[in-house]
């Protein structure tokens, strides 16, 4: 699974994409993940996708992550992940 760079969406708002892929079920999913900044600088991921160097550098030149939300179930697979690379989120 390769992450696409992120891509601005607004003022304070990116998104970055990625594809999951199940050989064993010939299944496709399109993952995406939303990147919001706080009022104090801070990130905020949203529904994270699997973080390569490349992309965790692009998010450290916006801004340092400070949470991680997965907001159900289905939005979870990668949140351990970028809470082991952000342990303060």
């Amino acid at each position: 699974m390769t992450a696409s760079p992120l891509k601005q969406l607004a003022d304070g708002l990116w998104e970055a994409r990625a594809d999951l892929y199940s050989a064993a079920r010939a299944i496709h999913f399109p993952l995406r993940m939303t990147v919001a900044a706080r009022q104090d600088g801070g990130l905020v991921l949203i529904s994270p996708i699997s973080l390569d160097d490349a992309l965790a550098a692009a998010l450290a030149r916006i801004g340092e992550v400070r949470d991680i939300l997965a907001p159900n179930g289905l939005h979870h697979l990668h949140a351990a992940a970028a809470h082991a690379r952000y342990p303060s989120a």
